[in-house]
Order: C-alpha cells, then structure tokens, then sequence
C-alpha cells in the first residue's frame, strides 16, 4: 500500500510572519528608489494667468432706435466668449507662433526648442505645436467664465515668457478675425448700400412721375391706393437703406480698431511657485507595488519548493 503525503501550504498570516524581513526590505527599496527618483528630478515652476473676456457694448454710429438695437443684437460682429478663448489658445495657428517665437530678441532659438530638448531646427511644425500644446494648460470656469492659462517648466523665466506670447497670439488672432469679419461686412453692406439706393431712386422717380401724370386724385380711388403704394416704397427704401448705412459704418469702425479681446485679472506672480514632485504619493505607492509584489514572489517560490504529490 502507497502512501501519499500531501503538503499544505502555510496559512497567509504564518507565511507573512516567516518571511516579513525579505517583504520589508523588498517594499522600501522600491519606496527608497521612488522617493529618490521624485527627488533627483528637476523643480518645476508654474507660471499661470486667469483671464476675463471682455465684449464690445457699443451699438453703433448713425442709426438710433430700431436700427441700433437691431444691430446690438445681432451686428455686433464676433465676440471674444470665454468658450471662444480657451479655444483659440488650444488652435494650431495659435500654438505654431508661440512655438516659432524666439525665446529672446538676440537668440535665434525658437519657444518650442526650447520647451522640448529632443527636437531640433529641422524638425517639422507639427511637432513644435505639440510641445507647445503639451505644455501649455488651459482650464476654463463655466460658472464665472474665467479663463486660466498654465505652463510648467523648470526654466521659470521660459514660462512666464511662454504664458505672455500665448496670451499676446489669442488676442491678435482674436483681432485678425473680428477685422476680417467687419471687413467682409462693410463689403457686403457697401453692395446692399449701391443697391437700395437704385431702389430708392427708382422709387421716388415713380412718385414724381405718378404725381405728374395725376394733378387731382380722388380719395378712395384706385389713384390714391396707387399713390399710397408707391409713398409706401419709398418710406421702405428709406428705412432699409439707413439700417444698412448703420451696419455699414459699425462694421467700417470695428474694422479698424484695436479690439480687446481679454483683460488680465490675476496676472504671473514676480516669484513662481514650484510645481510638487509628488514624493509622498510616488513613494507610498511604490512601496504598495514592491510589497505586493514581494508577497507575491514569495508565495511563488513557496509552492514551487512543496513537496509534489505521489
């Protein structure tokens, strides 16, 4: 008869207790090499700007009343929204002339160079704006609208600089489009101007004509309705071509002025804070990984030593 001897592994608490030098020694030197890692790392500093759109109330030059508040509302032109900002510092146009801005007006090295090492003077845009981008943060406030800018880098003077240029780009891109759109707007409200005139002149041509033709009409007739239709044509004409001279003005004195996209609420520090290593979470959970894998490991060569069953 054949006996069978059949090893049971140690409950977890025995097995812990027996080898809790090797599981300790295992854990602190991953949280000894984590903490040493987070500590050799270079300080960080962030440079951050919070911004508040700003949104041209002015209505406008010639027209009053209907006209005006017609054009408040809806030819007012673009409008610098808090969505629309912290867009446009996320856009490539954006982000590839802060990338190609040189870091100083005698250096001939390029922000994004600079932000990122590995890349050189040959390499292509794409991957100058993805430095960029990749540093460049951007959160936006929905409840008050604020927009906030960031970059953290352990040069404090580059981004303080890169912060600075974005802001300076959003607002001249801001500006290039407003002015294109006003310009795109006088052009077209300049054609809608010719063109009412005509109409205006045809109109009141007709009204001299009809009453030359007509010395005496007769209220209620067909002559007077046909005397009133052609008054009414006329007061028309005049009405839409003074809405339209409105727009056309508005749009001529957006086209040329300095609009101001963002206003500055809380501006970058003189001295920047540095960004946290992360000592303490990198070390307790470097020491969590080692001790679990150590358990592990030891479990492992436990089982792999046991006596096989015959």
């Amino acid at each position: 008869m054949t006996n069978v001897n059949v090893a049971t592994s140690p409950p977890i608490f025995d097995l812990l207790r027996s080898h809790w030098l090797r599981i300790t020694l295992t854990s602190m030197l991953f949280a000894g090499a984590a903490a040493a890692l987070s500590m050799l790392r270079p300080r960080r500093y962030q440079a951050s700007v919070t911004l508040s759109t700003m949104a041209s109330s002015r209505p406008g030059g010639l027209g009053q009343g209907l006209s005006a508040a017609l054009l408040a509302s809806t030819g007012s032109g673009l409008q610098p929204s808090p969505v629309l900002i912290s867009k446009l510092f996320t856009t490539t146009f954006v982000l590839q002339e802060v990338a190609l801005t040189r870091v100083t007006d005698s250096s001939s090295l390029a922000m994004a160079l600079a932000l990122d090492p590995d890349l050189t003077v040959a390499s292509p845009d794409f991957k100058l704006v993805k430095a960029v981008g990749k540093a460049l943060s951007v959160s936006l406030d929905r409840e008050t609208g604020l927009v906030t800018v960031s970059v953290a880098h352990r040069d404090s003077a580059l981004a303080r600089q890169v912060v600075q240029t974005s802001v300076a780009a959003v607002t001249r891109a801001f500006r290039s489009a407003s002015q294109t759109q006003a310009r795109q707007t006088r052009v077209a409200q300049e054609i809608r101007v010719r063109e009412l005139r005509t109409r205006l002149d045809a109109a009141e041509r007709a009204v001299v004509a009809f009453a030359a033709e007509n010395r005496q009409v007769r209220p209620q007739s067909a002559l007077a309705i046909e005397q009133d239709r052609r008054q009414r044509d006329v007061t028309q004409y005049q009405t839409l071509l003074t809405q339209a001279l409105t727009e056309q003005e508005t749009a001529r004195t957006k086209e040329i002025e300095e609009t101001a996209a963002v206003v500055v609420l809380d501006p970058i520090p003189r001295s920047l804070p540095p960004v946290s290593r992360g000592t303490i979470g990198m070390t307790a959970i470097a020491g969590l990984i080692g001790l679990v894998l150590s358990m592990g490991w030891v479990m492992f060569v436990v089982r792999r030593r046991r006596p096989q069953v015959r």
